[in-house]
């Protein structure tokens, strides 16, 4: 590759648009970040805003397109698709001086998850600088996807003292 093609292929790498908004006196910030190459469309939108306090939401697309897709990679071996979508959403708020955070993720694989996905809720709690206690729960949601068609019976308890 000479380099003037080198530098085209790294210019087409570049971010689409990516912008942090701030409020006035530190009362808030959105940042928006939208990436993808400019020749192939996989894009993930991500936004996230912390305008309330001590609180912190963010959402996230990602869209993914194969071109010249191959029916064949569809097989219960390769399980691709021309269309991919994943939605997440996150929410983490601070509590008592930052000692007790809560932090809910819901990720869904095509619209509603109908292709699966999954809600994440976890409580950590800071009691000391060396020992830090977390918990939570997984709900997982089955969906047409190949990998999670099974998964809904997988819901999981999650505790870690650290």
């Amino acid at each position: 590759m000479n380099l003037a093609s080198q530098r085209m292929a790294n210019i087409r790498k570049i971010p689409l648009a990516g912008y942090i908004l701030e409020g006035e006196d530190g009362e808030g910030s959105m940042t928006i970040d939208i990436n993808g190459d400019l020749e192939n469309p996989d894009v993930a939108y991500f936004v996230e805003y912390s305008g309330f306090t001590d609180t912190t939401n963010s959402f996230e697309l990602a869209n993914r397109h194969i071109f010249d897709f191959d029916p064949i990679l569809e097989s219960d071996f390769d399980n691709q698709k021309e269309d991919w979508v994943q939605y997440s959403l996150r929410f983490v708020k601070d509590f008592r001086n930052n000692t007790v955070d809560l932090t809910i993720l819901i990720s869904s694989y095509a619209i509603f998850a109908a292709d699966g996905g999954f809600e994440h809720f976890q409580l950590e709690y800071d009691h000391t600088d060396n020992v830090i206690l977390a918990g939570g729960i997984v709900f997982y949601e089955t969906g047409d996807d190949p990998g999670y068609q099974d998964i809904g019976d997988n819901d999981r308890l999650l505790f870690e003292l650290e």
